[in-house]
């Protein structure tokens, strides 16, 4: 057993953490939800892609993908979860000693697969009969930007094997693979978000027929989702209130 002493709130803190470790704890929801949050509104805004901010930035990915394998409730995903975001930390911070091509493209591919996983397990535990709550919220939160990674990362891939797949303004010459790397993966990341809410600034433009398809998927999926989601939960409420 594990026991926390001390401040009230430093308690109630540990108490969450030691929870979302836990198998079948709602908790971890909203670490995943937590960490996605710091990542995408705080560090990708804040800190530049080079230098302490490349670090920084690695770190909460990391943390992200932690996270994301706390929410997966199975013990039997879970396990397959921790084998394959353990194999995507690796060849992530390896890149910092061996920037090869090679290597960046696998991390950036097992990094799409282990969050497509998460994001599909994670909706089963939001789509499950039961009352509505607080965490079943924060998990579809969670669920819908970790789509929008996904779709960044996908965009990503796509431009790593064609570099000219999208049209994304003035590509900075960089001799270091991994600083290209980050430039992409910054610059996808903002493009997935707006094609997943259907804003389209249009300063990032699909060219190829695999981005433009990919594109036009992750528009429709912006689209149903939350339409889904919300039938789905307002269903849930009114099937929980009538027990």
């Amino acid at each position: 057993m594990f026991r926390v002493s001390g401040d009230p709130d430093t308690v109630s803190l540990g108490r969450r953490l030691v929870a979302a470790l836990s198998y079948k704890s709602d908790e971890s929801l909203s670490f995943l939800l937590a960490s996605l949050l710091v990542l995408l509104f705080v560090v990708y805004p804040f800190l530049t892609l080079d230098g302490v901010g490349r670090y920084v930035t690695d770190a909460f990915f990391s943390l992200v993908l932690v996270s994301g394998t706390l929410a997966v409730e199975r013990r039997r995903w879970r396990q397959f979860a921790l084998v394959l975001a353990g194999i995507t930390l690796v060849t992530r911070w390896t890149t910092y000693v061996r920037p090869e091509r090679e290597l960046l493209f696998a991390n950036v591919f097992l990094g799409t697969v282990f969050l497509a996983f998460a994001s599909v397990v994670i909706l089963g535990r939001v789509f499950a009969a039961g009352r509505v709550t607080r965490h079943r919220i924060e998990g579809a939160v969670a669920v819908y930007l970790l789509i929008g990674l996904v779709f960044g990362l996908v965009y990503a891939l796509i431009a790593m094997f064609e570099p000219n797949a999208f049209d994304i303004g003035p590509v900075p010459t960089m001799s270091d693979p991994r600083g290209l790397y980050d430039f992409y993966m910054a610059r996808f990341s903002y493009f997935s978000f707006i094609t997943l809410t259907t804003v389209g600034y249009g300063d990032v433009t699909p060219l190829a027929s695999a981005a433009k398809q990919m594109a036009v998927l992750e528009g429709l999926i912006g689209q149903l989702y939350p339409a889904i989601l919300l039938a789905r939960l307002v269903s849930m409420e009114i099937a929980g209130r009538g027990e």
